[in-house]
């Protein structure tokens, strides 16, 4: 008997014949677990200045070192090339992978013709990674409404489906709305977003601001996840709707160049759902400033919940910018002797991420006190990234050939 091939093969399932569930394999952790599902659409949101794009170039960024790693950037915010490209470089990118067409294109289309044509190019070049920055900006060029479930549903399906059905890494980045009842539920927009996914939803949380000269750290939690591959290696805080999946972490090393981690929360470390940062500063500049919820809600004229989240954050000190202690510098899993190391570039085969890297003596320590002078966080030439344990794999086979 002839099955038609449109069905399920039920009968693979049960003899174990059909494949794996899908693991998430991209945007690695220092201990080698994934946040990020290849051949599926995954997003990550959250506030704006909040770390969504810098976490997503990170991915671009880490993949760009496996030999066979290709990345696309559809930039529909408009970075621009000089800023996407020099903060690629910071965080890891090797320079003539940047520069070579086959490794990695950007684009900033302005209409939905031009949005067309890139997805047409990538049926032949097949991108490993593609991070779409942001989707809010994506339905209305093909003139839809970003809150109608038809029109996004339409819209996905011709770029964001049809780009993982050619085996990327889809990055959808996103935001969240300005109501803090609805920021519970994810992204802002129609919920279509939401159930499009068939990888995972990250949500980024600002820890400590991202600013130049000194970095910044977010937290980032799992707000869907199709297939359990990162909420299975994620810690659910007492109290938390969303485990947490991981720390993304980023300093100033030697000069302007940026030294970025992906960790694991530590043992012991409380990571409660926190207050739209916009609130906490609020509060931080109340004169004087309240010390109780009902005082919050007083003069401000919140809600309960909404007082109540901001006032912890202000007394956790959210709004400040605040170095990683040491003690966790040296509680991570990540062995002593590759801490923030230079990479090993597959190209060059010397200890440095591009041919015009100078030779450094010493490796810096990976979040240093801030300069004097202020710096462009992005606009680098060198850096000292982390390495991951799927980094350090894909560079050994590498070396051996």
């Amino acid at each position: 008997m002839t099955v038609h091939g449109t069905y399920a093969d039920i009968a693979g399932l049960f003899a174990g014949t059909l494949p794996a569930s899908p693991e998430p394999d991209y945007l690695t952790r220092l201990d080698g677990h994934g946040l990020l599902y290849g051949e599926a659409v995954n997003s990550v949101f959250g506030e704006p200045e909040g770390g969504k794009t810098w976490l997503s170039l990170a991915a671009i960024a880490e993949e760009l070192r496996s030999p066979a790693g290709r990345g696309l950037f559809l930039d529909l915010d408009h970075n621009g090339v000089r800023s996407v490209a020099n903060r690629l470089v910071g965080l890891g990118a090797p320079r003539q992978v940047l520069a070579d067409p086959q490794r990695f294109r950007y684009a900033e289309p302005e209409g939905a013709n031009e949005v067309m044509a890139v997805v047409a190019d990538c049926d032949e070049w097949r991108p490993t990674i593609v991070v779409i920055d942001s989707v809010g900006e994506l339905v209305p060029l093909f003139r839809g409404d970003s809150n109608s479930s038809d029109d996004y549903t339409r819209v996905h399906r011709q770029v964001a489906t049809r780009l993982a059905k050619l085996g990327a890494c889809v990055v959808l980045i996103d935001h969240v709305s300005k109501s803090t009842e609805s920021q519970r539920y994810g992204a802002t927009g129609t919920g279509a977003k939401r159930r499009a996914i068939d990888g995972a939803a990250l949500r980024v949380r600002i820890r400590s601001p991202f600013t130049p000269g000194r970095g910044g750290s977010a937290v980032i939690t799992v707000n869907k996840d199709r297939h359990g591959g990162v909420r299975e290696h994620a810690h659910l805080d007492e109290g938390s709707k969303e485990p947490t999946a991981g720390i993304f972490e980023m300093g100033v090393g030697d000069g302007s160049s940026i030294a970025w981690k992906l960790r694991a929360p530590l043992a012991g470390e409380r990571l409660s759902e926190s207050a739209p940062l916009a609130d906490v500063t609020a509060l931080a500049a109340l004169d004087p400033q309240p010390e109780t919820v009902r005082d919050v809600k007083e003069r401000m004229g919140w809600g309960s919940n909404r007082a109540n989240a901001a006032l912890k954050g202000l007394r956790a000190g959210e709004h400040l910018t605040i170095p990683v202690p040491e003690e966790q510098e040296r509680n991570t899993e990540r062995a002593a002797d590759t801490s923030c190391s230079p990479f090993l570039d597959p190209y060059t085969q010397e200890q440095r991420n591009t041919p015009d890297q100078q030779e450094q003596e010493t490796v810096p320590h990976p979040f240093p006190a801030a300069p004097t002078e202020p710096q462009v966080l992005g606009d680098v030439t060198e850096n000292t990234p982390g390495l991951t344990p799927r980094v350090l794999e894909i560079l050994g086979k590498a070396h051996q050939r």
